[in-house]
């Protein structure tokens, strides 16, 4: 059975923005296919007297075209966002169902599915401004960054690996394209071991003191 979620982040768009755009997302899947972290969306506010104004507004066309299924979702909660001169929206997730991510429908819209006992992330990145938009490099700090970690070990990624998450990093004057594969198994011992050791450990202590307690009073 295959279960998809369409993690409806960004995907194969270009936004024709007169600033930057910072898109942070840092993303849990866990094996019982649900989702926890959070998403910024976020555009840099200018010098105008409304430019606040405009960059929620674009925030709100990135999340009526790309998160609108989202909102309101069970375990979601979108608040507020305000930090070094950004506006926009945070979403964050807690426990979220796949289920609340299946309405992504847009060409390259990052993807996550499960066959059997493997995650398949997919996904487009492109934030690049038309030519009349000039930033320098080095005054970019829109932050485009994509995390998402795995239950088990990565099994294929062009994504920077750490453990079991997967990282990807770029400006917004850059697009970047995302692949990986991990497993929906947890890496290391299966969760009963670690109660069965504690219970044996228990045993251990106990029957250690009886035998300490029956010597001093044969003693």
């Amino acid at each position: 059975m295959i279960k998809k979620l369409g993690v409806v982040l960004i995907g194969l768009l270009v936004l024709v923005l007169a600033g930057c755009v910072r898109f942070q997302a840092n993303l849990d899947v866990s094996p019982e296919n649900t989702v926890s972290g959070d998403i910024v969306v976020a555009v840099i506010v200018g010098d105008e007297n409304d430019s606040k104004q405009q960059a929620i507004a674009a925030a709100d066309d990135i999340e009526a075209q790309l998160l609108s299924g989202i909102s309101g979702a069970q375990g979601v909660t979108r608040t507020d966002y305000d930090q070094d001169g950004y506006a926009g929206y945070r979403f964050t997730f807690d426990k979220t169902p796949l289920d609340a991510f299946s309405g992504a429908g847009s060409e390259g819209a990052l993807t996550l599915t499960r066959t059997g006992d493997e995650f398949t992330f997919t996904g487009s990145l492109d934030f690049t401004p038309d030519d009349d938009v000039g930033v320098a490099e080095d005054d970019d700090t829109s932050g485009i960054t994509v995390e998402i970690t795995f239950p088990g070990d990565i099994t294929d990624t062009n994504g920077e690996v750490s453990g079991t998450t997967v990282r990807w990093e770029t400006t917004y004057q850059a697009r970047i394209d995302m692949t990986a594969t991990g497993s929906a198994i947890p890496s290391g011992p299966p969760a009963w071991v670690l109660p069965v050791v504690a219970a044996a450990g228990i045993v251990i202590v106990a029957v250690l003191l009886a035998y300490v307690i029956r010597r001093r009073r044969v003693g």
